[in-house]
Formats: C-alpha cells, sequence, structure tokens
C-alpha cells in the first residue's frame, strides 16, 4: 500500500529544499518560491485547515520561508487573510520583529481579516515584542492603535 503525502506535507517538503538558499537570494532570486506557492494555491480547504493545524510545529525557518513564499514581490502573492498573522503569532520574537517592520503593514492593506481571534493574539505578540525590547514604544503605540481599530472595526460587522 502506498501512502500519498498530503499537500501540506509536499509544502512542507519544497520549503525545507530552501533551507540551502540564502534569505538575500530569496528576495533576489525571481520566482525562487514558485513551486511552493503553486502546491499552496492548490489547496482545498481541508488542507488549508491542515495546515493552520500543523504550523505549530513548524521551525522558524520554515515559518520565514512560508512567509516569504507568501509575499514574494517578485512572483506572485498568496491572498490570504489569516495566515500571514498567524505565523507572526507563531514566530520567534526576531522573526515576528522582522515581518512586523516589512509585510505585516501590506498584509492589513491587501487582506481584511476577519478573525477577532487572530488580531487577539496578533495584538498579544506586539505586547511580547514590547516586552521584549523588539520594538520601540512609537512603532508598539501605532500597532496597537492600527489594530485595535482594525478589531473594531471587525466588530462592528
Amino acid at each position: 500500500m502506498i501512502i500519498q503525502k498530503s499537500k501540506v506535507e509536499t509544502l512542507h517538503e519544497e520549503i525545507t529544499k530552501l533551507y540551502s538558499v540564502s534569505i538575500q537570494a530569496l528576495y533576489e532570486i525571481d520566482g525562487i518560491g514558485h513551486v511552493a506557492l503553486q502546491i499552496l494555491k492548490s489547496f482545498t480547504t481541508a488542507d488549508r485547515k491542515e495546515l493552520i493545524e500543523k504550523l505549530p510545529t513548524w521551525n522558524n525557518k520554515d515559518l520565514e520561508l512560508l512567509a516569504f513564499i507568501l509575499h514574494d514581490d517578485f512572483s506572485e502573492t498568496y491572498d490570504d487573510s489569516y495566515l500571514l498573522g498567524y505565523i507572526f503569532t507563531l514566530a520567534n520574537d526576531t522573526l515576528a520583529s522582522n515581518l512586523l517592520d516589512q509585510w505585516i503593514i501590506f498584509f492589513f492593506e491587501e487582506n481584511v481579516v476577519e478573525s477577532i481571534e487572530l488580531l487577539d493574539s496578533m495584538l498579544d505578540r506586539v505586547e511580547g515584542l514590547r516586552s521584549n525590547n523588539y520594538i520601540d514604544e512609537t512603532s508598539y503605540k501605532y500597532w496597537i492603535e492600527y489594530m485595535t481599530n482594525l478589531k473594531s472595526k471587525q466588530q462592528e460587522l
């Protein structure tokens, strides 16, 4: 009996193939994450649910590469109103602060975040970054106000 890999396992394998590529090269080589992105785009609702369930078991390098694949400026992007925010909540402080500096604003500009739970988790993550001195007071205040306003708008709907 041949056991077929899930799409999540296939995506994870494709991401691990990128381990040998420097982060700088990821930004310089157009379409380097294309195969992983195509796998992600083929996900069904069940595949996406499985990915969300398995992401907490992925290491920080996996999360960083997935975040890159979700928002590769040189290639196509993957529209999702949850995944990048969820990765932000799971990432270590260094990666989370980098995501906050580089991609989270685009995430909010390009997506309508419908999950109040996700916004709460993201607010908690910003609190953690501040308490661990990964963001300054100005950034902290900006993000708390920004995310709180988004949360309020969502609750009004």
